[in-house]
């Protein structure tokens, strides 16, 4: 039988839908991409505050300029702790799973 007038069969909305996707398609980005795209804003706005921090005029209030300085030395020092954090997960990771040699079982073939 006919469909009625204004509704789709079954394989008319399939093909839409994969017709759809294909257009979307590449516009999409992968997991890692939006992790590395999310990381480059973040990026973006610590140097951007940076730059507004060490911009500023020092004839501010003593109040004002301490917490200017606090946030200027804590966003100077994201970057080094990012980096101890690593190097420190780096060492437990070794430590863990290559700390003992001779306990573990190497097949040599």
């Amino acid at each position: 039988s006919k469909d009625a007038p204004g509704i789709s069969s079954y394989g008319d909305l399939l093909m839409e839908f994969e017709d759809s996707v294909v257009k979307q398609r590449p516009k999409c980005m992968s997991g890692s991409g939006l992790t590395e795209l999310n990381e480059s804003r973040f990026r973006s706005r610590i140097e951007h505050r940076l730059t507004e921090l060490e911009e500023l005029p020092s004839s501010r209030g003593e109040d004002l300029q301490s917490k200017c300085l606090l946030e200027l030395y804590g966003l100077k020092l994201a970057e080094l702790q990012k980096k101890v954090r690593s190097d420190v997960c780096s060492e437990y990771w070794l430590r863990v799973n290559c700390g003992l040699p001779e306990q573990k079982l190497f097949d040599w073939g």
